[in-house]
């Protein structure tokens, strides 16, 4: 769903999420976007007094961001005055930190970083194992309500949904913060969208497709109040609902997903070319299990157009899908197409690589 290098452990005033451009940081499209761009440098200048445990200037420059926010209250930015609050209060408690807790809030910084850096090479394990040690040490620094012992806990989760194992454990420190956000009534806050983008993904990975649906249906939401629909994440995530949604054979919530995914334009090429050819894949199935016979053959189609049309598809992909839609034309009777999808799987598999036509009517919801 995300970029393993984006979803790391953060520092106790959200700097290093922020700074890194998670999925909830990214500056949005919004009329004010020179007070998001503003408040992102500011956030990028935190990094380095962060890291050095200097709590005054991280206090100076988290008032210089409030001071910037405050004729912009209502609009939509990086973070709101309540939400800079919410982080102000970590740094004024770290202003009272003996010696000894500002190393050891030097060494969970130094741990988020080896959980980044872990998570870039896929070890996953060790990942896990540094994102434990922050949230043990955020809790004995500022407690469990704390945005940093909230933050640090995203973060194990995360590197949990990575790793595939333990996923139980990753639900349960995620649901946490979740329900201490709800029980703190900030459920506006980004932090609390990143929960929940958190969950979407761990249910899913349980195949616990309701939970799924209903974290997904959250996730969207804090993406959409902040102006968040032309990013990856929300591309992401409405492919993920479109196929939870066929996996429960609702199937009209499944088209509805599918092109909410669809109208943002995923590219073909590149990081949204995934999410391009499953919005088609998820699309079809859904029009397949609504007995639309006709949008369901253009949908297959079209798919298998694009991905012979690009050289750099995935064959696997490619092949699985042709022998999906191959099962699908047999249920309809329809021979001729049947025989020619047979061909390609045929070719395919013998690594052919003459150029196929595009025999399918054009879809309706291409451009």
């Amino acid at each position: 769903m995300m970029k393993a290098s984006s979803l790391v452990v953060c520092c106790a005033v959200v700097v290093s999420s922020l700074a890194c451009r998670t999925a909830f940081a990214q500056s949005p499209f919004g009329s004010n976007a020179g007070t998001s761009y503003r408040q992102q440098a500011i956030l990028n200048s935190l990094v380095e007094p962060c890291s050095e445990g200097d709590f005054p200037k991280q206090l100076a420059l988290l008032k210089e961001m409030r001071e910037l926010t405050r004729n912009h209250e209502g609009e939509c930015n990086v973070l709101s005055i309540a939400e800079i609050d919410f982080i102000m209060r970590d740094v004024e408690l770290g202003l009272s930190f003996s010696p000894e807790k500002i190393e050891q809030f030097k060494a969970m910084i130094a741990k988020s970083r080896q959980a980044q850096l872990t998570l870039s090479t896929k070890d996953y394990a060790s990942a896990v194992k540094e994102c434990r040690n922050c949230v043990e040490i955020s809790r004995e620094l500022y407690g469990p309500q704390a945005c940093c012992t909230i933050r640090t806990q995203i973060s194990l989760a995360n590197a949990i949904s990575y790793s595939g194992e333990n996923i139980e454990e990753g639900v349960a420190a995620v649901a946490d913060a979740a329900k201490r956000l709800e029980a703190a009534e900030v459920t506006d806050y980004r932090i609390y969208g990143e929960t929940q983008l958190s969950l979407t993904r761990l249910y899913s990975l349980q195949r616990d497709h309701e939970k799924a649906i209903v974290a997904g249906e959250r996730t969207l939401k804090s993406l959409v109040n902040y102006q968040m629909q032309k990013t990856t994440t929300y591309i992401a995530v409405a492919t993920l609902l479109a196929d939870e949604s066929n996996k429960l054979n609702r199937h009209a919530a499944a088209l509805e997903y599918a092109m909410k995914g669809r109208v943002m334009s995923p590219a073909e090429t590149g990081e949204t070319s995934y999410y391009f050819y499953q919005l088609l894949l998820q699309t079809a199935r859904a029009n397949h299990g609504l007995q639309k016979r006709d949008e369901t053959i253009r949908e297959y189609s079209l798919l298998i157009f694009k991905l012979e049309q690009n050289s750099r598809s995935d064959p696997a992909l490619r092949l699985e899908c042709l022998k999906e839609y191959a099962t699908v034309l047999d249920g309809f009777g329809d021979e001729d197409r049947q025989t020619e999808i047979q061909r390609k799987i045929e070719r395919l598999t013998r690594r052919d690589d003459d150029p196929l036509e595009f025999t399918g009517e054009k879809s309706r919801y291409s451009n």
